[in-house]
């Protein structure tokens, strides 16, 4: 079923300064990692799962990348 994080949980979440990890925070990614992994019987690594707000944001995401390069 659906999970969902009340006021009162959100507060407990401990703070990481002014900014979080630009890939999502480390134990939401790992829920969706082991989301993943009991739906299509696959382990999946939450080091490799970044999260945006929205599709469309994760694709402009990577086309910068992809322009700015590794370089």
């Amino acid at each position: 079923g659906k999970s969902s994080c009340s006021g009162t949980e959100a507060s407990n979440i401990p703070s990481s300064g002014a900014y979080s990890d630009s890939r999502g925070l480390p134990g939401i990614r790992k829920e969706v990692a082991d989301f993943i992994g009991r739906r299509d019987g696959y382990p999946s690594d939450p080091e490799l799962i970044y999260l945006t707000d929205g599709a469309s944001k994760g694709v402009m995401q990577i086309l910068q990348t992809v322009i700015r390069g590794s370089g």
